[in-house]
């Protein structure tokens, strides 16, 4: 029997549970559970806990994450990514260089509130959010304390912007992506997300 933390690099098109279903095949293991939800489209580290190890999750879930994003500008999802069915496109300021938007990107740096999306795994009675949304329903949490501890931009190349964040466990980066959007006066959704660090 292995009790610990195995590390995994999590593929695209897997969903966080898919990936704990599959560990727990392993003849070693007869307890799994994932430390933070990884979507689907995403990539990179998942936790996943073995056996006595699972009692670590609550450590692992309030810590902090850090994430390379890609944000389109531009264009702005149901879903707030790409996944999602498309919402709005507005033009995209011809201004835009990569120091503006560092400069602008630089505003959301420290703790804040963050409204969750309505497409998320955040639980409301009992239910996750996005199949509320699903239904066509619409249901609001109110804004969470988050922080961010470090962003900084990695690369321009518009409409597209790739970022570095480091954050408080509970942070949404495809919120922050349509805020950023917004802070540079039009919209965005997120691209393409990969957790790096746990």
């Amino acid at each position: 029997m292995i009790h610990g933390i195995l590390p995994v690099d999590k593929p695209e098109g897997m969903s966080s549970a898919q990936v704990v279903r599959y560990v727990k095949k392993l003849e070693t293991v007869s307890k799994t559970g994932h430390m933070g939800t990884l979507d689907p489209f995403a990539t990179g580290l998942l936790l996943v806990g073995l056996n006595k190890g699972t009692k670590l999750s609550r450590f692992f879930l309030s810590g902090s994450k850090r994430y390379l994003a890609r944000l389109h500008l531009g264009v702005e999802t149901d879903t707030l990514d790409r996944t999602g069915t498309v919402l709005e496109e507005l033009p995209v300021p011809a201004h835009l260089d990569e120091p503006s938007i560092s400069s602008a990107v630089e505003h959301f740096r420290g703790p804040q509130q963050q409204i969750p999306p309505t497409f998320s795994a955040l639980k409301h009675n009992g239910k996750p959010l996005y199949r509320y949304a699903r239904e066509g329903k619409t249901v609001e949490k109110p804004p969470r304390d988050i922080n961010i501890f470090d962003i900084r931009v990695k690369g321009v190349e518009i409409p597209y912007i790739d970022i570095d964040v480091v954050c408080s466990g509970g942070t949404y980066i495809r919120t922050l992506a349509v805020d950023i959007g917004k802070e540079l006066g039009t919209t965005a959704h997120l691209a393409g997300l990969r957790r790096t660090g746990s």
